[in-house]
């Protein structure tokens, strides 16, 4: 049996998707990128809005670290 790292099944998705997900990385969704994944296949809208989910997540939770940081703060 050879050793090393099992070979992964990449997927490949529409340059659609990839390119929202790369700007989902940078910024906010504007309206227009939200009517673009309108445009992808059932599979790559739930990619998509999982995404999304998890980022806006991540958002709100950076935001109430800021917040509980600036109530407590000691000075």
């Amino acid at each position: 049996m050879p050793k090393g790292k099992p070979k992964e099944n990449k997927i490949e998705y529409s340059a659609e998707l990839t390119k929202l997900l790369g700007q989902l990385k940078i910024s906010n969704p504007t309206p227009l990128q939200d009517r673009m994944f309108k445009e992808l296949n059932q599979e790559e809208r739930e990619i998509y809005m999982a995404a999304r989910k998890k980022k806006a997540k991540a958002d709100r939770k950076k935001l109430f670290k800021l917040i509980n940081k600036s109530i407590h703060k000691r000075g």
